[in-house]
């Protein structure tokens, strides 16, 4: 999905947020050099929830969202999707054809 059809959400507790509680997140952009903890938890959430993940730039990051991103922005798109290995079973399991 093209970045400028998706909302953006910026900030560490913000994009942290947005992912935990299940908002359809198309990827998610942490600034080159950011270390530490923080670093470490949003490698293991994007991997955790299978959301793309991507090193960029500060100056990609200030272009998106400002100066006041804290290093990491995440793409939310404005429609939900699901994937297909979720849907196909209940479709199944109702008799229709895919």
């Amino acid at each position: 999905m093209p970045e400028k059809l998706s909302e953006i959400v910026y900030g560490r507790h913000p994009v942290v947020e947005a992912i935990k509680s299940g908002w359809p997140v198309d990827k998610v952009v942490l600034q080159q050099g950011i270390r530490g903890e923080f670093e470490k938890e949003i490698r293991h959430l994007t991997k955790e929830y299978e959301v793309p993940f991507q090193v960029v730039p500060k100056e990609r990051l200030n272009k998106l969202a400002g100066g006041n991103h804290q290093g990491v922005v995440a793409f939310i798109s404005p429609i939900p999707f699901q994937r297909l290995e979720d849907i196909l079973p209940s479709v199944f399991e109702n008799g229709q054809n895919p």
